[in-house]
């Protein structure tokens, strides 16, 4: 019951952030880590002498080679539709996640409605 309630608290979460919110462009980190990713999936090592290069995440990259058969079927690469949807998607969801685990902890520190304060 515990965990249903957790994955409906993150999924309403993220619906309600994406209300707020809505959509955007990727920014300038994200899409260099789905391209290094890329890169990584097919045998090449990242450019990183790049101009204005930002900081490599491992983990972004991780999600970049995860990404990499999808943006390998897009008719424009790291830049497809596909590609960007998917990972405007993951992004609320996280969020919706972080919210929730915020909520969690105010309400086991303090009370519910510190939980939902926090979480606000």
């Amino acid at each position: 019951m515990a965990r249903a309630r957790a994955a409906a608290g993150a999924g309403l979460a993220a619906v309600v952030a994406w209300l707020l919110v809505g959509t955007g462009p990727l920014n300038y980190d994200t899409l260099y880590a789905l391209v290094w990713g890329r890169d990584i999936a097919h045998g090449h090592s990242p450019d990183y002498a790049v101009p204005l290069v930002p900081t490599p995440h491992p983990l972004a990259n991780l999600a970049g080679i995860v990404m990499t058969p999808i943006s390998d079927a897009s008719s424009h690469g790291v830049h497809g539709t596909a590609t960007l949807t998917i990972v405007l998607v993951a992004a609320f969801v996280f969020l919706g996640l972080l919210t929730w685990v915020v909520y969690e902890l105010g309400a086991a520190w303090f009370d519910p409605w510190a939980g939902f304060l926090a979480a606000l």
